[in-house]
């Protein structure tokens, strides 16, 4: 499997457990900080991103995650 392939792999579960957690309400920071974090290191950095890597993982609300 090319990594373009296993990268969109990763993101797609990444963005499944997001999502699942949104609607169930429990969500937490691992998911989200582990999908900025491959952003980031493919160069689709925005201000969330950022914002969310930044910021100690502790100090993340609910709020900030989504």
């Amino acid at each position: 499997m090319h990594s373009e392939e296993q990268a969109k792999r990763v993101v797609d579960q990444l963005r499944g457990r997001i999502y699942t957690a949104l609607g169930d309400g429990g969500l937490d920071a691992e998911p989200v900080l582990e999908l900025a974090s491959l952003l980031e290191e493919w160069g689709m950095s925005t201000l969330a991103t950022q914002e969310l890597l930044e910021r100690p993982a502790a100090h993340l609300t609910t709020a900030d995650l989504t």
